[in-house]
């Protein structure tokens, strides 16, 4: 029986943390930690599997789960990254009439407001320990980015 990524415990943590951060409440580098803390519970489930229960079918379910789960994580952050560089070089290219026009229309219940994001620590994050492999989100995202939407090759 296959279960959607939906119902896994360590997903739907990571996915509050991501839709929290897209409401602009918060942002996306400051919640990485709650990010890999929930990823943390893979490596648990997958310790468990092999030296406590010492069943390698049900490790490699949680290595498949994991990997799904990370390669959706990726996604959204470069999503995410991308959206966010989208929105402001949007704002740099407004006229200044036009940017003071929209700052009024924002005072009347919307928002010109852009929390500042630093994707350094992002960036940074050169050695993740998942499952035992070592793997460097910065050129993951990289890597994504690249291919969705400048269109260079991997």
């Amino acid at each position: 029986m296959q279960l959607p990524i939906e119902s896994s415990i360590p997903w739907f943590l990571v996915e509050h943390v991501l839709e929290t951060s897209k409401s602009g409440v918060v942002t996306l580098p400051s919640r990485l930690p709650s990010i890999f803390s929930a990823m943390e519970l893979y490596n648990d489930a997958a310790r468990s599997a092999l030296y406590r229960i010492r069943l390698q079918i049900i490790y490699n379910e949680v290595e498949s789960e994991v990997n799904l789960c990370f390669d959706m994580l990726v996604d959204a952050i470069s999503d995410h990254i991308f959206a966010d560089t989208k929105c402001r070089a949007s704002r740099m290219t407004l006229d200044q009439t036009l940017q003071t026009d929209a700052q009024k229309r924002s005072d009347l219940g919307g928002s010109m407001y852009l929390p500042p994001q630093d994707y350094n620590e992002i960036f940074d994050m050169d050695q993740l320990s998942l499952l035992g492999r070592s793997l460097n989100l910065r050129v993951l995202v990289t890597q994504k980015l690249n291919k969705r939407y400048v269109g260079l090759p991997k």
